[in-house]
């Protein structure tokens, strides 16, 4: 009887730490089923996989898909950071966005999420997260 006793308080944690790992492992599990979650990894994924390839050659199939998913994620007022974090890999990947696309992104970002995340993209900017594109010469 007294060694189970000596045995209570650590089954005690050890309860308390299986049940906390159980509830990280359901949270987890329930936010990387959702579908959004999916599509947004696979954008990633392409932009990472072949992004560089698409942006020098022109075609940028990877980087218009993205472009896409972001339009539709800022309509739908997904999570701010979710969107930020996709917007800023695809500007990296792509070597910097078009000025036409930078400034649609940042108008509906600005209509959707309020005025005040105009400091954010200004920060983002400056930090080289989110840029415009070079203009390539010609020559």
């Amino acid at each position: 009887m007294r060694g189970f006793m000596k045995k209570l308080g650590s089954m005690q944690q050890q309860h308390k730490s299986l049940a906390t790992h159980i509830n990280m492992a359901q949270a987890l599990t329930q936010r990387t089923s959702s579908a959004t979650f999916r599509r947004q990894l696979e954008h990633e994924q392409s932009l990472l996989a072949n992004g560089g390839e698409t942006a020098l050659l022109g075609s940028g199939g990877a980087i218009d898909a993205c472009a896409d998913f972001v339009e539709e994620m800022i309509g739908k007022a997904e999570p701010l950071p979710r969107v930020l974090r996709l917007l800023c890999l695809m500007s990296l990947v792509g070597n910097g966005l078009k000025q036409r696309q930078l400034d649609f992104f940042r108008t509906e970002l600005l209509q959707t999420y309020g005025y005040e995340l105009g400091f954010t993209l200004d920060r983002l900017e400056s930090a080289g997260l989110l840029r415009r594109s070079e203009a390539r010469s010609s020559w």
